[in-house]
């Protein structure tokens, strides 16, 4: 009780406002709600210790009458008979969950376990080459928003596994309804891997025996869509300026784009990889297009760590709410950026440009031709130059340059590593900055580009997944819709499309190095080809990664129809 009396009266009345309006409202409903209005974070156990003295709060236990929820499948997923069997449903539904970091799981006490046939280390391991499917499109969504590793959590603490065993077996439960064949005695993954149904039957039988585990799941997935809109940059002296969650590029308003989102999860581990680890900076472009902007020279100012240093980073999502705010020490941290040819006309001067000599890079199939250039950028309004080293960009030598990549690590890298980082994260050169403008110029003058990609976007209208088959089916769903909402063209975002038209494709892969060369070998009328063109692009520019391979995807008309 006497949290209650630290609220102020506003909130109280909120709260017995709310419950009275609308009874079915659930504490974890209403602190969201209180969230969205008043930006105070409020506990369950709070609301509902204002609601049981007002006489508001629902009683305990189960209802006498017994109701059966059922889940709406999704047209794309049809689950093998012989692999998940339907359940009893759970005994009371609860609402999706809000869409905030990840809570800890309630989890059920571990069941003995039987003796579960493990996969070999073989069939853990990639083969250099081999064939799979479309479904790769789900498994990169995966690997974005972090959800098999959620659930092989929660798995983990029913079952003993090895963490590797484990991850491999959850996959195979949560593609099975995809590309399961009913002829076959093998689950054929991602990656050319194969495992067996039997061993998956086993598995589920044993997680089945536990009446909570899909719940436990289900629970698991809070919060896996939660997305960062971008990055606020406070600067010790005060200034503050953003970045958007993608490193397109520095902005002076957080008003972003909210195609330029990415969750939540995923950008830590990319500030990890540029705080923890050094990594660089790596930016589709620099802003303006007459006048390099003021915010991007203290951005440059501050990462060289000289005239300016950064304070820290509070990353915001899509209601420009804080999400979570790292602390940084002054320290210098690289960059590498992009520069138009026809940026800054007026205030920029090449001091020196070398000779143009060729250069691979295996993933664009083609010749490409480097030059040494050494530029001076000029801020008017701060009465600033910045000099900077770099390399500019040809597809041909008889071509004017096409794009200037220029960098703080001339001196500590060569020419191979910094373009090399910059293409394997902006390498579609001028259709990526046209794709970029379209976004822009889409979330500036559309009204329906109000919208942002959030769990709610798919409802359960009021059910909640009854067992376990139910989950993956949803966990299904929310992977496309995140395919449809990030990687594919914008019409998509609403469509409800079959299996057939991306996810039952042939797709070949080949390694070379560190790279995981995935194509898409859809049939000759295969009418959705440039849609699957777009896509491959769009995921070629996140960092997504296979058995410690970068994934880069392309597609091309194959001989063969689809599976």
């Amino acid at each position: 009780m006497g949290v209650t009396y630290k609220l102020k009266p506003g909130v109280l009345e909120f709260i017995l406002e709310k419950k009275r309006s609308e009874p079915k409202l659930s504490c974890r409903q209403i602190s969201r709600l209180i969230l969205d209005k008043f930006q105070i974070k409020l506990s369950k156990s709070s609301i509902n210790t204002v609601l049981k003295n007002a006489g508001l709060s629902q009683p305990v236990g189960r209802p006498r009458t017994k109701r059966k929820y059922t889940f709406r499948k999704p047209q794309f997923c049809v689950s093998h008979p012989e692999l998940i069997s339907e359940k009893e449903s759970l005994p009371l539904p609860i609402p999706p969950p809000t869409p905030i970091l990840r809570p800890t799981s309630a989890i059920s006490t571990p069941l003995p376990t039987q003796e579960i046939p493990l996969p070999s280390r073989e069939i853990l391991e990639l083969p250099q080459e081999g064939e799979t499917n479309g479904a790769i499109l789900l498994k990169a969504a995966d690997y974005l928003i972090s959800g098999s590793q959620a659930m092989a959590e929660v798995i983990r603490n029913h079952l003993s596994l090895p963490e590797e065993n484990l991850r491999f077996l959850t996959e195979g439960l949560i593609y099975s309804g995809l590309f399961l064949h009913s002829t076959s005695q093998e689950l054929s993954l991602l990656a050319g891997k194969k495992i067996s149904l039997e061993i998956l039957k086993t598995l589920q039988k044993e997680l089945s025996a536990n009446k909570t585990i899909a719940l436990d799941i289900y629970r698991s997935f809070s919060g896996l869509l939660q997305e960062a809109r971008g990055i606020k940059v406070v600067l010790s002296e005060g200034e503050i300026f953003y970045l958007d969650s993608q490193l397109h590029t520095v902005w002076s308003t957080p008003h972003i784009p909210y195609d330029f989102s990415l969750t939540l999860s995923y950008l830590k581990r990319r500030l990890n990889k540029s705080f923890l680890n050094k990594q660089p900076f790596i930016f589709l472009m620099a802003p303006g297009y007459d006048t390099p902007t003021k915010e991007f020279f203290s951005f440059i100012l501050a990462l060289e760590a000289k005239e300016k240093q950064i304070s820290k980073l509070t990353l915001f999502g899509n209601k420009f709410e804080d999400l979570e705010t790292i602390q940084l020490e002054r320290q210098r941290y690289g960059f590498i950026f992009g520069l138009w040819p026809w940026q800054f006309t007026h205030q920029r001067k090449v001091i020196s440009l070398g000779e143009f000599k060729s250069y691979q890079f295996p993933p664009l199939k083609g010749d490409l031709y480097l030059a040494e250039i050494m530029i001076t950028l000029s801020q008017p309004t701060l009465n600033q130059t910045l000099t900077l080293k770099g390399y500019a960009l040809k597809k041909s030598l008889n071509e004017k340059t096409r794009l200037i990549i220029l960098s703080n690590l001339t001196e500590e890298k060569t020419s191979k590593e910094i373009v090399g980082n910059y293409l394997l994260n902006w390498p579609n050169l001028e259709e990526g900055f046209q794709d970029y403008s379209r976004k822009i110029e889409y979330f500036t003058y559309m009204a329906d580009s109000q919208h942002f990609l959030s769990q709610e976007t798919l409802p359960l209208e009021g059910a909640l997944p009854e067992d376990l088959k139910g989950v993956f089916d949803y966990y299904l769903r929310l992977l496309d819709l995140y395919v449809r909402w990030r990687f594919l063209p914008s019409g998509y975002k609403d469509k409800d499309f079959s299996k057939e038209q991306f996810y039952n494709l042939n797709c070949h892969y080949h390694i070379e190095k560190d790279l995981l060369f995935v194509t898409f070998l859809p049939p000759p009328d295969y009418p959705l080809l440039k849609d699957l063109e777009y896509g491959c692009r769009r995921i070629n520019e996140r960092e997504i990664f296979f058995y410690d391979k970068r994934l880069w995807c392309e597609a091309e008309r194959g001989r063969f129809p689809a599976l």
